[in-house]
């Protein structure tokens, strides 16, 4: 066998090259969707992307017989470690050919980098950070990725594991059928505490739609303050994720719940652009974009993915609380059904996030889908 080679991305087509890898490796295979090149190219680019106005990451590509193999990214995030102070650098867009070695080898550099800055632990994946994908697919390869959620071969977590990283954290995706009427726990439930507490579900007003991101955004880092891994966005991740989330946002889909008249819980859904792009190999031109808007302009999606909920600290563990989550799923649910989606996907859900679970398990929502975190020592 050949020498295996690792080249660190510095120029333009080097970046190119980074964001090819997994069709190269996975061109034609079932239930693989790329992401766009162009959006592909801005998230590692330092001068379009907000994490590296704090963070530092550097990207490598695997080669044998001058044919690409693998990658992998490795990065630090100070406003983790300023949080957290746990000596933990992060890896990410790890994608490779079935052979240990090929991961052996990126991981090692990834290891290196960050033990060569301090780091006395490396976990991922992350791309970037914990507010962009997350984890890797150990548990639902029978299907499609959803919008801002990445995909596996079965090998990728056998290999990491064969590399000595262990589990750190398990992050669970969940099914939702549109069409199952709303379960009698959940109309019992919402009924017997409609006289109790004062809640009202509510569309985000597009009309104020920047006074609205910035409202989400604020009870989001409220609700999700004491969750694992969890790092604020910045001002300037905001108004990129806002920009971004603006072009495809349907105001049934975005719910703020207010409790006793307070904006208190969000749950924020999103068309799962997947569908729409499935087939361009990540290729705009030449057609690419009038496929993508005669798909999300004429023909509709079929499926949407919840990328954001919660509730405000204060009404964690309470009625009101429980409560709050339980309309909104019920409302969210009802109207992708008159938009015509006939499926999604609520995640991430933290592996211990018990409450939330048994909320989920109360409607009948099914985990459906693992991505896992895996960590290491390498001090």
């Amino acid at each position: 066998m050949s020498e295996l080679k690792l080249t660190e991305v510095r120029t333009k087509q080097d970046r190119k090259v980074f964001v090819s890898v997994p069709k190269t490796l996975h061109a034609g295979k079932q239930n693989w969707v790329f992401p766009l090149d162009m959006e592909s190219l801005e998230r590692i680019d330092s001068e379009k992307n907000p994490f590296f106005e704090y963070g530092e990451a550097a990207f490598w590509v695997a080669w044998r017989n001058g044919v690409p193999v693998g990658r992998i990214s490795a990065q630090i995030n100070p406003r983790h470690l300023d949080r957290y102070n746990d000596a933990t650098g992060h890896f990410g867009y790890l994608d490779g050919v079935d052979d240990v070695s090929v991961f052996q080898a990126l991981l090692n550099t990834a290891e290196e980098w960050l033990h060569e800055r301090g780091m006395k632990w490396a976990r991922g994946p992350f791309q970037l950070s914990t507010n962009e994908e997350c984890g890797m697919l150990v548990d639902g390869f029978e299907h499609p990725p959803m919008l801002m959620m990445g995909h596996a071969e079965p090998y990728y977590s056998q290999h990491i594991a064969a590399c000595g990283y262990g589990k750190c954290k398990d992050l669970h995706a969940f099914y939702v059928d549109t069409s199952e009427k709303r379960q009698p726990q959940i109309d019992r439930f919402l009924k017997k505490t409609e006289n109790d507490t004062h809640i009202r579900v509510r569309s985000v007003d597009l009309k104020r739609y920047d006074e609205e991101v910035k409202l989400v955004f604020d009870i989001f880092a409220d609700a999700w303050s004491e969750n694992w891994g969890f790092i604020p966005f910045t001002d300037a991740e905001m108004k990129h994720i806002s920009a971004n989330m603006k072009l495809i946002l349907k105001p049934k889909l975005a719910l703020i719940v207010e409790i006793n008249d307070i904006p208190s819980g969000i749950l924020i859904g999103l068309p799962n652009v997947n569908e729409a792009i499935g087939d361009l190999n990540g290729k705009l031109l030449p057609f690419g974009w009038l496929k993508i808007l005669w798909r999300l302009k004429v023909k509709g999606l079929k499926s949407g993915r919840v990328i954001l909920a919660g509730v405000r600290k204060e009404h964690h563990g309470t009625v009101s609380g429980f409560t709050a989550l339980a309309a909104m799923l019920a409302e969210m649910k009802e109207n992708a059904n008159r938009l015509g989606y006939k499926f999604g996907e609520l995640s991430w859900v933290l592996e211990d996030n018990k409450p939330v679970q048994r909320l989920l398990a109360l409607g009948h929502y099914k985990p459906y889908k693992t991505y896992r975190i895996f960590e290491k020592t390498i001090s």
